[in-house]
């Protein structure tokens, strides 16, 4: 988790915590969030820190979590991509579609010019070529994807101008 974040701390998942006032009052956690609030942090801005703690060793029984937990990684996932694409999500998913579409357009044209040239019918017929339905698969994939994060683009700055608006009416209406 240190090196996917940036922050150098140990042990992110310590029940020992202090914060300032104003880094609780600025950071939203639910559910399972609470063992990236130093995370959280470090992506508002604030500095983070750790004065580390001896652990005992677990005197009885065993723990009650299994090996492999995933929620933590999903989470810790979510943080990082919301933290870094939240205002620019084309920017995250315009690269993975055209890291397919550009791939499958090339094959296409390579496969129709290659069957352009040779000549309709005289060797292998174009439809029935796997590469062919691979490459229009990944241009499928890849325009839906890219699509996606046009949405995801539209969306929120169509929602930021209608907010900006909304202060902006309010501000003259005090004015006024």
């Amino acid at each position: 988790a240190a090196r996917a974040t940036g922050l150098d701390i140990h042990d992110f998942n310590c029940g020992f915590k202090a914060y300032r006032r104003n880094v609780l009052d600025k950071i939203r956690v639910f559910g399972q969030l609470h063992r990236y609030i130093p995370v959280l942090a470090h992506v508002q801005g604030f500095r983070v820190g750790e004065a580390r703690v001896r652990n005992s060793p677990r005197k009885y029984g065993r723990s009650r979590f299994p090996a492999l937990r995933f929620g933590g990684l999903f989470d810790l996932l979510s943080i990082l991509f919301t933290s870094r694409y939240s205002f620019s999500p084309l920017h995250f998913f315009g690269k993975i579609g055209l890291a397919l579409i550009v791939p499958s357009l090339l094959v296409l044209g390579w496969l129709i010019a290659g069957h352009v040239i040779r000549g309709f019918g005289t060797v292998q017929p174009l439809i029935g070529r796997p590469l062919l339905l691979l490459s229009a698969l990944g241009l499928l994939i890849g325009a839906n994807v890219f699509l996606t994060g046009f949405v995801c683009d539209l969306l929120l700055h169509h929602g930021m101008r209608r907010n900006l608006g909304d202060i902006l009416e309010g501000l003259v209406d005090e004015e006024g």
